[in-house]
């Protein structure tokens, strides 16, 4: 068993999830022809800096799992500024159901080879209203994350993903009851400034753009 606030464990490979933004920001510059500008670094800086309190890695040897987790952070970052170019000719909810038509058959094969292929089988009555808790959370946040995008730029939407490190922790002692290190309150400072910080100066620069 582990507490919900030392989630992800402790090693410095975890870490790597968390450079998906900056992965996005290099790739929105690059693509999507988005402003990089100090602020915007400053979030994912400070992002970073602040999970990176919150979960306290250690020093640990290279292994393979290091690659496999930088992959997935590449490959989300690429899903994310892929969506983000979506946004510009689709709806949300076109961009929703090619999203899950897509991954409907890749989890099916990973299901199969996980032998678990009539999972459901296994589900009683009582774990139905969890089931589709889930469902409709995972549906829900991906259509707020696509029209996000549609009001701003990847770049000033993906650093708050950053803030989920810091909520776990949060609902892991409102609903369960456990300990809140003081290292988690330090770090959710570092996040929630980077993020404002970028707010403010998104803000400063849509009032002059719409004075000119």
């Amino acid at each position: 068993h582990r507490d919900l606030h030392s989630f992800p464990t402790r090693r410095s490979s975890d870490l790597l999830e968390f450079t998906a933004p900056a992965w996005v920001s290099l790739m929105a510059v690059l693509f999507l022809g988005e402003r990089l500008t100090l602020p915007r670094i400053g979030a994912v800086v400070l992002g970073f800096i602040g999970v990176m309190v919150i979960i306290q890695p250690g020093v640990e040897t290279f292994q393979m799992s290091t690659l496999v987790i930088l992959s997935a952070a590449l490959c989300f970052s690429i899903s994310i500024v892929t969506q983000k170019m979506l946004t510009k000719s689709d709806t949300t909810y076109s961009i929703l159901f090619i999203m899950n038509l897509l991954q409907l058959p890749l989890a099916l094969i990973g299901v199969y080879f996980s032998g678990s292929f009539f999972f459901i089988e296994k589900l009683a009555l009582s774990d139905l209203l969890p089931v589709l808790g889930v469902c409709f959370v995972g549906l829900t946040g991906h259509m707020c994350l696509t029209n996000a995008f549609r009001a701003g730029d990847a770049i000033m939407v993906v650093p708050l993903d950053f803030l989920r490190i810091p909520l776990i922790a949060f609902v892991g002692y409102f609903l369960y009851g456990e300990a809140l290190e003081p290292l988690v309150f330090v770090g959710s400072a570092f996040i929630v400034s980077g993020i404002l910080w970028n707010l403010v100066d998104e803000r400063r620069h849509h009032i002059r753009m719409s004075r000119q």
